[in-house]
């Protein structure tokens, strides 16, 4: 798991969600493409959750919109600004 999704993964334990429910909950949402890998990818940081994604697991776990960003922060943001003051 990415360490910058711990809080999203500690509210699914607490919701008692894992990751197969989010593929049917993003299913039953309109998003047939989901798979298990595909869901996996996000939850380990290799790819990143889109907005709409976002808020569909917003619904499923009681997420409000104004604390979408404690549990999908943006990734190493040290890390990025380090980056851009190489390109600057």
């Amino acid at each position: 798991m990415a360490k910058h999704l711990k809080n999203l993964k500690v509210l699914m334990g607490v919701e008692e969600k894992n990751q197969e429910d989010i593929c049917q909950h993003l299913r039953v949402k309109g998003f047939r493409r989901y798979s298990n890998g595909y869901v996996s990818a996000r939850m380990t940081g290799k790819e990143n959750w889109d907005s709409e994604e976002m808020y569909a697991l917003a619904d499923l776990l009681g997420i409000p919109d104004e604390d979408l960003l404690s549990y999908f922060p943006r990734r190493n943001k040290q890390a990025e600004a380090a980056s851009l003051r190489r390109i600057v």
